[in-house]
C-alpha cells in the first residue's frame, strides 16, 4: 500500500512537472521518455491503492474512512492543480487524472455498498453483457465510427455531437452498445486477447 501511494506522488509530481516549460524532466532522458505516460500509471495506481483499501484489509461495514479521505484527498489535489494545468483528457493534465480518480474512487465506493452491503445486484444484470465481453464492447464503437467514416456515412446529426445533446446521445449509445453485445454473446462472438 505504502509503496503504491508513494509511487501514484511520484507519476502525478513528475506529470505535472512534464507539463512545466524547461523543467528538469525535460532534460532528464529516461524521465522525459516516460513522464507523458504516468498519466496512466497515477489512474492506475489511484485504482490499486482503491482496492488494496477494500479488499487488502479488514473493511469496515459501515464506513471506510480511508478511502473517503482518499477521495478528498484526490479532489482537493485536482483543485489545487487545476489552475495551473487546467483539465484536459488529451493533454493527460494531472488535474484531470486527480477528479477522475476522485469520481471513480465515489462510484466505486458507491456500487460497492449498493452490491456488498445492501446486496441489491438484480440490476446489474442490464450490464452484464458488456461485463462477459469487456474488450468487445470497448473497440466496438471505434470500428463503428471508422467504418462510417470510410464510406462517408453520418449515423447522428452534428446537432447531436456537442453539449448536453451530446451527452443524451451518448447514453441512448451506451444502452444500444449493450443491446448489441447481448445478441453478439448470444451467438458467441467475443473477442479476447
Amino acid at each position: 500500500l505504502w509503496a503504491m501511494i508513494a509511487f501514484l506522488f511520484f507519476s502525478v509530481a513528475m506529470n505535472s512537472l512534464n507539463l512545466i516549460e524547461n523543467s528538469f524532466v525535460h532534460s532528464t532522458p529516461w524521465l522525459s521518455f516516460i513522464a507523458g505516460h504516468l498519466t496512466h500509471a497515477s489512474l492506475v495506481s489511484a485504482g490499486v491503492i482503491i482496492s488494496l483499501l477494500f479488499f487488502d484489509r479488514k473493511v469496515n461495514p459501515k464506513i471506510n474512512w480511508p478511502v473517503i479521505g482518499f477521495a478528498v484527498l484526490f479532489a482537493v489535489t485536482a483543485i489545487l492543480l487545476r489552475p495551473y494545468f487546467g483539465i484536459s483528457k488529451i493533454k493527460g493534465t494531472p488535474s484531470w487524472t486527480m477528479f477522475s480518480a476522485a469520481i471513480c474512487t465515489v462510484l466505486f465506493y458507491f456500487l460497492y455498498w449498493l452490491m456488498e452491503v445492501k446486496k441489491q445486484t438484480k440490476w446489474s444484470e442490464f450490464f452484464m453483457p458488456a461485463a462477459a465481453n469487456p474488450l468487445l464492447i470497448y473497440i466496438l464503437p471505434g470500428v463503428i465510427y471508422y467504418f462510417c467514416k470510410l464510406i462517408n456515412v453520418h449515423i447522428i446529426p452534428g446537432y447531436f455531437r456537442v453539449g448536453v445533446p451530446g451527452i443524451l446521445w451518448s447514453l441512448v449509445f451506451s444502452v444500444i452498445m449493450l443491446f448489441v453485445m447481448k445478441i453478439l454473446n448470444r451467438y458467441k462472438i467475443q473477442l479476447h486477447l
